[in-house]
């Protein structure tokens, strides 16, 4: 759920200049790049870590579309993912501190987009079952060659929905990380670019239809990062029994949804009152924030 995008300023306040908005980004890069040649919270050697940089510079500079990292080759389509991908492996263990990883079995990712996520969890704990959704086609061929690159893996071409459809899905050629159900939400603070519409599956999970894909109903984790479309992902859910779930809530997007009203949605859906175990500070600037939730046995 990193980015290098800040956050879309709220109603009447400036808008940062596009050199701010680059300056604000070179930053962050180089931030990033100090976290990750530092990083000890999972095990990861330091000839690895510094080995990155290099190659990060080179796939950026060289506009590649593919990038040597943790040891297997990633595939994606934003020139800007290899500085992007440098700091999920801080998330995960950010993560694992709640979740404890080591002992979990089963992880599903709903808005996959091409693989980051999965790919950095499965290289840290390859013993976890992951199940992805991803909607934009262009995404789920990048996801689809990544998750080959570990076993116990399985991408699925569709989204999440309260009810199967096919639906319009907006994303910016080469930056499918924001492709959104909301054209809004696919262009936010992008510097250049404009959304292309697309149609996409969605797809409710049913009794019928987790049986139809032998997808489990039982995980240890959920993680949910769709851009807006988060009520109608968790209705769809009603049928997934899980220990943690992961969501990135927009605050100011348009789709945005009170964090209360996503506990009472899954007490509804599910039965149980999830309890909050992290919640992100909301800024004055801040268009979305990281929730964990876990469910009330826990």
């Amino acid at each position: 759920m990193f980015t290098l995008q800040s956050d879309v300023p709220l109603h009447g306040q400036s808008t940062p200049t596009r050199s701010a908005q680059l300056l604000d980004r070179l930053v962050t890069n180089f931030a990033n790049d100090y976290r990750f040649a530092t990083f000890h919270a999972l095990p990861l050697s330091l000839a690895s870590r510094l080995g990155y940089l290099p190659r990060k510079y080179a796939a950026i500079l060289k506009n590649r579309r593919e990038v040597q990292f943790l040891g297997k080759p990633f595939r994606y389509d934003n020139r800007l993912m290899p500085a992007l991908l440098q700091a999920y492996p801080s998330e995960i263990a950010t993560l694992d501190r709640h979740v404890r990883f080591a002992t979990a079995t089963r992880v599903m990712d709903v808005g996959a987009n091409v693989g980051q996520f999965g790919f950095v969890l499965k290289s840290f704990f390859p013993h976890l079952e992951i199940v992805s959704f991803e909607p934009n086609p262009a995404a789920y061929d990048c996801l689809r060659v990544n998750a080959t690159q570990h076993g116990g893996w399985r991408a699925f071409p569709f989204g999440l929905a309260s009810r199967s459809q096919t639906s319009d899905f907006f994303a910016v050629d080469g930056k499918s990380a924001q492709g959104s159900v909301f054209p809004e939400n696919a262009a936010v603070n992008l510097l250049s670019g404009e959304p292309t519409r697309l149609r996409v599956k969605l797809e409710h999970l049913s009794d019928e239809f987790l049986s139809t894909h032998a997808i489990p109903s039982d995980y240890d984790f959920v993680k949910i990062d769709v851009e807006g479309f988060e009520r109608a992902v968790l209705a769809s859910l009603d049928r997934i029994r899980w220990r943690y779930l992961y969501l990135e809530l927009s605050v100011t997007r348009t789709g945005s949804t009170p964090l209360d009203e996503v506990q009472a949605l899954i007490a509804r859906t599910t039965g149980k009152q999830p309890r909050v175990v992290f919640q992100q500070d909301i800024g004055p600037e801040t268009s979305h924030i990281d929730v964990i939730l876990a469910s009330e046995s826990i």
